[in-house]
């Protein structure tokens, strides 16, 4: 016969913080694979909620315009959409634009 016995949730909180590379290696190994989008902030890794249409209307919006403005610029400006960016070591965020 097996006895389980209830493991207690500790009282005080304990959080990892994760850097760039723990976050990519992760990724690259499919951590993240039934996520949508998850963002590495100030070392904790979040779930991002799911974009609805208005909000996708507006992303598509901005970009075109920035796009047209990068094109007057001339080479080298460039509009990307959702680009990781290496902030610091501890937050990779994936902004909209």
């Amino acid at each position: 016969m097996t006895v389980h016995h209830p493991i207690s949730a500790p009282t005080d909180h304990h959080v990892y913080r994760f850097t760039q590379r723990d976050y990519m290696l992760l990724a690259e190994h499919g951590a993240f694979d039934g996520h949508a989008k998850v963002e590495l902030i100030e070392g904790i890794i979040y779930a991002v909620n799911a974009q609805y249409s208005r909000h996708a209307r507006v992303q598509t919006a901005l970009v075109r315009r920035l796009a047209d403005a990068c094109d007057r610029i001339g080479e080298g400006w460039v509009a990307l959409v959702e680009p990781s960016i290496a902030l610091n070591e501890g937050s990779m965020p994936q902004p909209d634009v």
